[in-house]
C-alpha cells in the first residue's frame, strides 16, 4: 500500500510561513499533532474563478459557527474537514486553498476519508489545481487514496475503542454496551458464560405504578424528539423500539407491577409526533416510496413466476427422459 506523505504544515521553515498571508498562517497553526493538511495550489497561472463558490459544487459545504466551509458530517453536521483560502474575500485572486482535518479528534463517521478524498478530486477539477503536502511535494493520486484509507482506518479505531469503553459490566457478570438512548443497551455477554453475543434490548424499563411509568414513558419519548433534532441520518433502531415497546405491554394490566405505565406514555407521544409529521411530509416522497414498492413487488413476481416455470419446464424434461429411458429399455423407438 502506498506509503502516507508527510502531511504536517508545521514541517515548513519559519521563514516560508512568515512570508505567506496572514490568513494562511492561521490556517497553518495547528490544532493537534494528528491534524493533516493540504495544499490546493492552481496547475497553472492562477485557480479558476471563485474557486470558494466552486467548493459547494464539488459537494463542501457551509459549516457551523465561523468555520466558514469544508466537509460536515452527515448525521450532526459538526465540521469534519474545513477548506480555507489565502485571502479575504476579494481583495486579490486566491493562490493557495488549504484543507484540513483532524482525524483523531473530529467527530467520527464511517468512512470519511474515502468521502473527503472524494469531494477533494471532483474540486481539483472544478478549479483546475494541484495537491501538495506541508514539505511542498506535489500528491500523486495514490497518496491521495493512502490519506483517505489513513482517515479511514483512524475513524474505525475510534469506533471500536469509544464502543470497548463504554462496555458495563452489572453485578451479576452481565456485560452491556450502552445504546443511543438512556433505556437501551446490547448485552455483549451474558451473566455467568465467556460467549459473547449481541442481544439487542430496545425498550428498557421495570414494572412500577400504571402512573408513575407514564411519567417515565414520556420522558424516554423526549429522548427520542432530543435524539432526531442532533442527528440527521443515524437512527436508534426506532422500528425495532415501538416493535419492542409493543411487546412490553402486551398482556398487561395497570395495576401496582406492571411496564404498561412506560408504553402508554411512550406511545402517546409517538402517535403525536406521527399526527403532527403527516401534515407536513413531501406527498411525492410518499408517493416515490410506494411507487417503488410497487415495483419490487411486481419484480418478485416476475421472478417467482419465472422459477416457478423453470421448475414446471425442468420437471417436464425430467419425465419425458425417463419415458425416453423406459422405451430405450424396452426396445422401442422414443
Amino acid at each position: 500500500m502506498t506509503e502516507v506523505p508527510a502531511l504536517q504544515q508545521t514541517n515548513r521553515k519559519p521563514e516560508a510561513i512568515s512570508s505567506l498571508p496572514s490568513e494562511t498562517r492561521k490556517a497553518m497553526e495547528p490544532t493537534s499533532l494528528s491534524t493533516i493538511t493540504l495544499y490546493l495550489r492552481p496547475v497553472g497561472d492562477s485557480l479558476r474563478s471563485n474557486p470558494m463558490t466552486r467548493a459547494y459544487e464539488a459537494g463542501f459545504e457551509t459549516l457551523r459557527g465561523s468555520l466558514g466551509t469544508g466537509m460536515a458530517s452527515r448525521d450532526t453536521r459538526e465540521a469534519i474537514a474545513t477548506l480555507r483560502a489565502d485571502t479575504n474575500g476579494l481583495a486579490r485572486p486566491i493562490k493557495e486553498i488549504s484543507l484540513q482535518i483532524d482525524p483523531e479528534n473530529c467527530p467520527i463517521e464511517w468512512r470519511a476519508g474515502s468521502r473527503l478524498i472524494g469531494l477533494l478530486e471532483r474540486y481539483l477539477i472544478l478549479v483546475d489545481a494541484a495537491v501538495y503536502d506541508g514539505l511542498g511535494a506535489l500528491l500523486s493520486p495514490d497518496e491521495l487514496e493512502a490519506i483517505g484509507e489513513h482517515i479511514d482506518r483512524t475513524m474505525f479505531r475510534r469506533f471500536e475503542e469509544v464502543r470497548e469503553a463504554s462496555l458495563i459490566t452489572m453485578p451479576s457478570g452481565e456485560i452491556r454496551e450502552p445504546g443511543d438512548l438512556s433505556f437501551q443497551y446490547a448485552v455483549r455477554r451474558e451473566a455467568g458464560s465467556r460467549v459473547k453475543v449481541w442481544r439487542p434490548v430496545r425498550f428498557d424499563c421495570q414494572p412500577t405504578h400504571f402512573y408513575k411509568g407514564y411519567v417515565q414513558g414520556i420522558e424516554m419519548a423526549e429522548e427520542v424528539i432530543a435524539y432526531f433534532k442532533k442527528h440527521k441520518v443515524s437512527d436508534f433502531g426506532l422500528e425495532s423500539t415501538l416493535d419492542a415497546a409493543f411487546q412490553a405491554g402486551r398482556g398487561q394490566d395497570e395495576d401496582e407491577g406492571t411496564k404498561l405505565g412506560q408504553v402508554r406514555g411512550f406511545m402517546m407521544v409517538m402517535c403525536a409526533l406521527i399526527r403532527v409529521g403527516a401534515g407536513h411530509i413531501n406527498p411525492k416522497w410518499i408517493e416515490e416510496k410506494h411507487r417503488r414498492a410497487i415495483e419490487t413487488l411486481e419484480g418478485n413476481e416476475r421472478h417467482k413466476a419465472q422459477k416457478k416455470a423453470e421448475f414446471v419446464d425442468r420437471m417436464r424434461q425430467g419425465r419425458k427422459a425417463a419415458a425416453d429411458r423406459r422405451a430405450k429399455d424396452n426396445g422401442q423407438e422414443p
